[in-house]
């Protein structure tokens, strides 16, 4: 392959996953607003409708949204190793407007991708499905237990 169609192909990639990267995030934003208003709803109703099936409802749909955004965040590390295999390094900082968004939006937390092996996936989407826990409060709760911890590997 020359120098031409390398560049361009470097090029192109570098487009293309800035594009992916800045719609992925304006659905994530979409999606997490949407979530914590669900998350807000099912905190404050009343008790007597713990067990009503709008409860039920209200939580899978917080279900679908984690694994929307865990979607999102796989299809990006995917991205991201597209390029690398292609030998393209790509820019990770957001976008100047990004970052100031990002900033400025006051969210609850920061997002961190991570990869994890499909069968740890498995196992922590089925602790999360029987205790009700989110697999984001898991993965910090014991992110946490392990960061207050004295020997860190």
């Amino acid at each position: 392959m020359n120098r031409s169609v390398r560049n361009n192909i470097a090029r192109e990639t570098r487009r293309t996953v800035a594009a992916i990267r800045q719609n992925a995030y304006e659905l994530s934003k979409v999606l997490e607003a949407a979530k914590y208003g669900e998350e807000d709803k099912l905190d404050n109703m009343p008790e007597s409708f713990s067990e009503s099936s709008k409860v039920e409802d209200m939580e899978e749909a917080l279900a679908r949204f984690d694994d929307a955004l865990d979607l999102i965040s796989s299809g990006l590390d995917s991205i991201n190793d597209a390029a690398e295999a292609l030998g393209v390094e790509v820019d990770y900082r957001p976008s100047a407007r990004l970052e100031k968004e990002l900033l400025s939006a006051g969210r609850k937390g920061v997002r961190f991708h991570m990869l994890l092996p499909e069968a740890m996936m498995m196992e922590l989407r089925s602790v999360s499905e029987a205790s009700g826990v989110s697999k984001n409060e898991i993965v910090c709760r014991a992110l946490k237990e392990y960061l207050s911890g004295t020997d860190h590997m």
